[in-house]
């Protein structure tokens, strides 16, 4: 061949395997991104390796963005602390896990075969039953906690009673309780029915809670009277506490269903003031799913093997140098990929570098970076295959052409 046509053709055969690199490249993400669709395991592995489970109640559940942390810390202001511990009461990490494998598993449905708008919520049954007994636990911790003051009057005790009763109403719990060093008991339990009588006629009280410290009286008096001053302030503590909590309990359920499920996507609609984007926005994820993995990665496949071809085409009548080229380019595309497959496979941290705000992201980002990284045994068995391809259609044509160079004394062409 002419040495001028052939740079030509061999510049051709440059850009056709340009558009094989990316078509390839495109098809490989596609096939990462179906094989992740179709088992979730690989995401549910990653969670797993990162403690996400555990992770989420210091990124996510405690944050002010998570409604059921954010209404309790209201009604009683806890530390941080105080509010992991009651959430993993409240949602144990085995119920975090379950919510969390569901969602991921509908949004991932949905992804692929869904129709309309997905229905993505989670059920908080029992996490709402279990606010009660959350806040109770954590009323013994910080009575158990409280300093006993020694009290030499009847009339010092009914002051810390009353300033007590006053204070566990507003959703704090005193760090100091009267002793019974300067008193009998059985003059404490009398003091103490007086004060609940006392504070009845204060008004300051919502009629429920009163209810609830009538009802209690007798109990927190008998264990004030056997000498157990913390248990009596205790049933006392519950007995103010138990309307509270139904009020926090009945103003989550304002955005529940009737079974106790919270809708995600209205979740996320309400919190970003715009109702119908939401679920815009997840039929339209939907469309471009279907768009860009289905029908991209088969026009992706068409042009790579277009792409191909037309290696072959450039180099007509020589078939032998066409498929020379057709496989010296799906080796470097290959060699491309699978390198990239192994650099992948290493995580080396290059998701780590990437920085984003918001509660959880870390955790987000932790769990991308592994899944990526499992994603790379695909890239490298593909780019494998590719290569052998590649291999098997440029060893036979180098072996013809040098051959039927021998053959004519270097100026054969194949």
């Amino acid at each position: 061949m002419n040495s001028g046509l052939t740079f030509f053709k061999a510049l051709g055969a440059f850009f056709l395997g340009v558009v094989v690199l990316a078509g390839y490249g495109y098809c490989l993400w596609a096939a990462v991104f179906n094989e992740t669709m179709e088992s979730p395991q690989t995401i549910y592995a990653a969670l797993d390796r990162h403690d996400a489970y555990n992770r989420m109640y210091e990124q996510v559940l405690i944050s002010d963005d998570f409604a059921l942390a954010r209404s309790i810390d209201v009604a009683y202001q806890m530390s941080d602390e105080e509010k992991r511990q009651m959430l993993r009461q409240i949602m144990p990490p085995d119920y975090v896990r379950q919510e969390t494998e569901s969602v991921i598993n509908a949004v991932l449905v949905y992804l692929k075969d869904g129709q309309g708008t997905p229905e993505v919520s989670l059920d908080l049954k029992t996490p709402m039953s279990l606010i009660k007994p959350a806040v109770f636990a954590l009323i013994d911790r910080r009575i158990d906690a409280a300093e006993l003051v020694r009290v030499d009057s009847q009339a010092e005790f009914a002051a810390e009673i009353g300033t007590f009763l006053t204070s566990t109403a507003s959703g704090i719990i005193p760090d100091r309780i009267p002793s019974l060093e300067g008193l009998s008991p059985e003059e404490a339990a009398q003091i103490y029915h007086q004060r609940i009588d006392d504070f009845a006629s204060y008004g300051g009280a919502s009629t429920k809670t009163l209810e609830a410290l009538q009802a209690s009286r007798d109990q927190a008096a008998a264990a004030i009277r056997s000498g157990d001053v913390r248990g009596g302030v205790k049933a006392a503590a519950k007995a103010v506490a138990d309307p509270r909590i139904d009020g926090v309990v009945s103003e989550l359920r304002n955005v529940l269903d009737g079974e106790e499920r919270l809708d995600l996507l209205g979740w996320v609609a309400e919190q970003i003031g715009a109702p119908n984007k939401a679920k815009r926005d997840a039929r339209s994820a939907r469309l471009w799913v279907k768009l860009l993995v289905d029908y991209g990665s088969a026009l992706a496949l068409v042009l790579c093997l277009a792409a191909a071809v037309g290696i072959l085409a450039l180099f007509r009548p020589y078939l032998w140098h066409g498929l020379l080229w057709a496989g010296v380019a799906l080796i470097a595309v290959g060699a491309v990929y699978l390198v990239g497959g192994i650099v992948q496979a290493m995580d080396l941290g290059f998701w780590d570098a990437i920085w984003c705000g918001g509660s959880g992201c870390s955790l987000v980002m932790d769990v991308i970076s592994t899944v990526a990284a499992e994603a790379a045994d695909v890239v490298i068995n593909y780019s494998a295959g590719l290569i052998i391809v590649g291999a098997v259609c440029a060893f036979p044509a180098w072996l013809m052409i040098t051959r039927a160079k021998g053959l004519h004394g270097g100026g054969g062409n194949g």
